[in-house]
């Protein structure tokens, strides 16, 4: 190499070096070109010297091209580096990596420009590979989400219509006395008429005594409306409140199955978070899962008790029956949608699992299961402020 002059050295580095090098003049024609750039366009040096960098620029690429190539000329920049595809001689793109940079002369008028050009063809068709595989994932992903939340709101309507013939049985069981006594007072009307007893004062007291069955009747619907209600937007609130609100839906129904419902409440001063009728709801679930654990179980002590208590930074609820438990092989099953160990004429087996649904996606809690003292014990865990 020492009997080489700087010019041989140059061209033998030229020529040898696996990768493209080119000069390209100011009016952006190929000046020089290494047999590796050749070969990798396709062309011969004379045809590739015949064309301008834009010839051969692919065309969506073109605009990006010549924003680069502007900052050369006007001096904003002495080098930039893109990825560009260029159109080999039979047509076909190939994507390289073009680093270019301008010479000048001490005037500061440009003499050329240095292109290096690197094939990356195999890194971008890998590139877009992924990106395709990626964006089938994706729409593989939507279409999945898509499935799943129908699959939730069918549970979500079905559950909603399970829910609707729970209140309807609870508002029967309600409504079942005041009708009764209603239904004397009415046959009381031809006794009173038989017995001369059909006066001004006897018709007041009816019209008054009646009135207030109906009232507390109306009152029943509007309770239950109002219960049912759904919240949008999360708030803090009293857990021993909405505890008695759903105890007082379920409690004729409870002391129709002759079923002590207790209460133990602490936390009077705590607030939880989230949503009150929903939270509501899930205590309602829970006794009416309570109550049908105990069907066809002979027993004068039938019991349910809610206990509220405050621990560290959260509000604690626990409903405990005496019904014998669940057993050990289905135990882990209860939340899962459709599971129910009712008759199917009987129970839709979606109440457990949208309670567990409401108390952990909805509110950040946790519901949870276990059997303790001859019975379940359910408990729900939410966050409080002072």
């Amino acid at each position: 190499m020492e009997d080489l002059d700087a010019l041989e050295i140059f061209k033998v580095t030229f020529e040898s070096v696996a990768i493209g090098i080119a000069h390209v003049g100011a009016d952006g024609k190929w000046i020089r070109a290494n047999s590796y750039l050749c070969n990798l366009f396709g062309y011969s040096k004379d045809e590739l010297f015949l064309k301008t960098f834009k010839d051969i620029t692919y065309y969506e690429d073109l605009e990006m091209d010549l924003a680069h190539a502007k900052m050369l000329y006007d001096g904003t920049t002495d080098s930039f580096s893109i990825d560009k595809r260029y159109v080999k001689k039979d047509g076909t793109p190939i994507w390289t990596n073009l680093t270019a940079s301008v010479v000048r002369d001490n005037n500061k008028t440009i003499k050329y420009f240095i292109a290096v050009i690197k094939d990356i063809s195999i890194e971008k068709n890998r590139e877009i590979e992924m990106l395709h595989i990626n964006e089938k994932l994706q729409e593989i992903v939507e279409i999945e989400t898509a499935k799943r939340l129908e699959k939730e709101r069918m549970l979500v309507h079905q559950s909603k219509l399970a829910t609707m013939g729970e209140m309807l049985s609870n508002i029967a069981h309600q409504w079942r006395q005041p009708l009764n006594a209603l239904a004397l007072k009415v046959q009381d009307v031809v006794t009173a008429y038989d017995f001369n007893e059909l006066n001004r004062d006897y018709l007041f007291n009816f019209k008054k005594s009646s009135m207030d069955l109906i009232i507390y009747m109306s009152q029943t619907i509007d309770d239950f409306r109002n219960f049912f209600r759904p919240e949008k937007e999360m708030s803090f609130f009293d857990v021993n409140e909405s505890i008695d609100k759903a105890a007082a839906i379920v409690k004729d129904s409870l002391i129709s199955s002759k079923i002590n419902l207790e209460f133990d409440f602490e936390c009077f001063d705590e607030k939880a978070y989230g949503y009150p009728n929903e939270f509501a709801q899930v205590v309602l679930n829970i006794l009416t899962n309570a109550k049908d654990a105990f069907a066809n179980k002979e027993s004068n002590n039938k019991r349910i008790t809610i206990t509220t208590r405050c621990l560290g930074s959260s509000v604690e609820t626990y409903i405990q029956d005496n019904a014998g438990g669940i057993s050990d092989d289905i135990i882990g099953k209860v939340f899962e949608p459709y599971f129910t160990t009712k008759y199917k004429a009987q129970g839709t087996g979606l109440g457990l699992y949208m309670s567990k649904m409401i108390i952990e996606q909805s509110m950040n809690g946790v519901l949870s299961v276990k059997n303790h003292n001859d019975g379940a014990l359910f408990q729900i865990s939410l966050s409080y402020v002072r």
